[in-house]
C-alpha cells in the first residue's frame, strides 16, 4: 500500500510539474554561440517561466551531461555523442571577413588560394588554425602574426584592420550590419554545419528540460516564409 501511495504522489507531483514547470535546469553552451544568440532567447525564457531557475555554463569544452550534472547542452557542428538525444535548433556557416580600410590597403581575395597573400587572424580553437575550409573539400592554407583563442578577438582584430578573420556568422553578424567588416569569399564557403540541443534519453524527460528545448527549438529555428 506505501509503495502504491508513493507512486499516487509522484503521478500527482509530475502532473503539477508538466502545468507549471518548476525547479533548476543546467545548460551548457559554447561561449560564443552563447553570448550571441542565447542570451537574447534565455532572457524572454526567463521571463516566460518564472519558476525555473537556469544555471547557464558558457564554455568550449565538450561537458560529460550526465556526469557532470548538466540537464542540457547547445553544441556548434557534428554530434558524436550517440548517448544522448539531438534536436536541432538552426544551422551556420564559418565566414571570412575583413575591415573595409584592410582591404582598401591590400585589396580583396577572390578566390581562397589568394589567402597565401594576406594576414590572417588565426583562432586557437580550430582543430588546425593555419588551414581554413571552404566548398568542395578545399582545405587552404593560412599565414598571420596574430593567434587568439576565441572567435570574438579574432573579429576585434578584424575591425581594427589588422587582417582577414575566419569564424562562425553568429559571431560576426552584428560587426557585418554595422558595416565595421564586408564579408570576402561568400561563393567559396563550406556547407552550413547544425547546432543541436542535446539531453539525456528517457522517456520522462523533465517538464522544465522539456520546456526549454521547445523555446530554444522555437526562438532559434529559422521560419518558413508564408
Amino acid at each position: 500500500l506505501r509503495g502504491l501511495l508513493d507512486a499516487f504522489d509522484e503521478l500527482d507531483r509530475s502532473v503539477r510539474e508538466a502545468q507549471q514547470p518548476t525547479g533548476q535546469v543546467r545548460l551548457s553552451a559554447p561561449i560564443s554561440f552563447g553570448t550571441a544568440r542565447l542570451v537574447p532567447v534565455l532572457t524572454r525564457f526567463a521571463r516566460a517561466y518564472p519558476r525555473i531557475r537556469l544555471d547557464v555554463q558558457f564554455t568550449d569544452r565538450m561537458v560529460r551531461l550526465v556526469d557532470e550534472g548538466f540537464d542540457a547542452a547547445v553544441r556548434v557542428g557534428h554530434v558524436e555523442d550517440g548517448t544522448l538525444i539531438a534536436r536541432r535548433l538552426c544551422s551556420a556557416e564559418l565566414v571570412v571577413v575583413a575591415a573595409p580600410d584592410y582591404l582598401s590597403r591590400h585589396g580583396t581575395p577572390h578566390r581562397p588560394e589568394d589567402l597565401g597573400d594576406h594576414a590572417c587572424i588565426l583562432d586557437s580553437n580550430f582543430a588546425d588554425p593555419g588551414h581554413w575550409q571552404f566548398s568542395q573539400g578545399r582545405s587552404v592554407p593560412v599565414y598571420g602574426r596574430l593567434t587568439f583563442s576565441t572567435a570574438d578577438a579574432c573579429l576585434r582584430a578584424a575591425e581594427e584592420g589588422l587582417g582577414l578573420a575566419y569564424m562562425p556568422d553568429f559571431v560576426a553578424d552584428e560587426s557585418l550590419a554595422a558595416g565595421r567588416v564586408v564579408r570576402v569569399l561568400q561563393g567559396a564557403a563550406a556547407e552550413p554545419f547544425g547546432i543541436h540541443a542535446l539531453y539525456p534519453p528517457g522517456r520522462h524527460l523533465a517538464a522544465k528540460v522539456r520546456v526549454l528545448v521547445d523555446f530554444l527549438a522555437d526562438k532559434l529555428t529559422p521560419k518558413a516564409p508564408d
